[in-house]
């Protein structure tokens, strides 16, 4: 961009994320014991005063920490979104 010269965007874009980490331990059935990890980010992107579009997406990771069976696995989750709003 050449200096001096200012460069107005009327699009906005807005990011929030967010982060969670959980261990339950149970000293009486060890098999319930696990750890979750979640973390997910959301946008919001402005277009045109009438059009904005929103992304987002998710992770989870469950661990099992006493049961390594195959009934009991450890897994992980993903899930994506979007949509467009028109306004009038």
């Amino acid at each position: 961009l050449p200096l001096g010269k200012q460069l107005s965007l009327t699009n906005r874009l807005i990011l929030t994320g967010s982060f969670r980490y959980s261990m339950s331990r149970d000293g009486v059935n060890e098999t319930n014991s696990r750890d979750l990890m979640d973390s997910s980010f959301n946008g919001d992107l402005e277009i045109t005063p009438n059009v904005r579009a929103g992304f987002g997406g998710s992770f989870s990771r469950t661990v099992n920490k006493a049961s390594k069976e195959k009934d009991d696995p450890d897994f992980s989750t993903f899930g994506f979104n979007s949509t467009i709003t028109i306004q009038f």
